[in-house]
């Protein structure tokens, strides 16, 4: 694949966002500024689904 044909899209961390850029073009400092799209919980040790007040035991029968 050629790099010209290799596109990228940055969100920063004030909000603005850089799209379509060539990623030979895209500098450190850009990539430096950027903050993800969306943030996961397990990102920031939370569980995914919301916690349960008892756990379900299964039965062997």
């Amino acid at each position: 694949m050629d790099d010209s044909a290799v596109t990228v899209s940055v969100r920063r961390r004030d909000g603005a966002v850089a799209e379509d850029l060539s990623w030979i073009t895209v500098s450190v400092g850009l990539l430096e500024s950027a903050a993800p799209w969306r943030t996961f919980h397990w990102y920031k040790g939370r569980s995914t689904f919301p916690a349960r007040t008892g756990r379900r035991r299964h039965r062997n029968t």
